[in-house]
């Protein structure tokens, strides 16, 4: 499972987490797919040690193959001048201004990215770290950033970051 590294480790609290549970498809409390229990934990150690933003980005192990019942997501990368970081983009989570625990889900534009973060204009909340910015080339999804923050201009969100890294290194 892709997720942000402050998913994992957090500067704030500590440290690594000590229990991770993945819930796809929560919706208000029903767990269609059941849950599947975080085996093992991995960021990049610029994000753990530094708190680096072009790596806050984190693999997690499930002790299950639960994409088998879900469905799978493939993962593109591509330089930063490629036009698919640019076009429209997806993105679906759970913010915490509209309680958490239903999936919400935008379709937006990319703005740009450099090697390793994407700015992009899908509209999210607090709680939506981690989720997939993805875009769809007709026949595939493909996820191309984890969604870390949000920009702001005079209080008011202007855009979101994500991390466009490949595979994390080591836990």
């Amino acid at each position: 499972m892709l997720t942000a590294g402050h998913c994992v480790y957090s500067h704030q609290s500590g440290g690594w987490a000590t229990t991770m549970v993945a819930v796809p498809g929560l919706d208000d409390g029903c767990t269609p797919f059941y849950l599947a229990f975080a085996t093992f934990l991995r960021t990049y150690s610029a994000w753990t040690e530094n708190a680096d933003p072009g790596h806050d980005w984190a693999l997690v192990t499930l002790d299950r193959r639960i994409g088998n019942v879900t469905g799978w997501m493939g993962r593109q990368s591509a330089a930063s001048t490629s036009g698919i970081y640019t076009g429209v983009l997806n993105l679906a989570g759970y913010p915490g201004d509209k309680g958490g625990d239903t999936m919400w889900f935008d379709s937006d534009l990319g703005v740009s990215a450099n090697e390793l973060n994407h700015l992009y204009l899908m509209d999210t909340g607090s709680g939506q770290s981690g989720a997939p910015v993805w875009r769809f080339d007709g026949a595939s999804r493909y996820i191309i950033t984890i969604h870390t923050t949000g920009v702001t201009s005079g209080g008011v969100g202007v855009a979101n970051i994500g991390t466009v890294r490949p595979c994390p290194e080591r836990a």
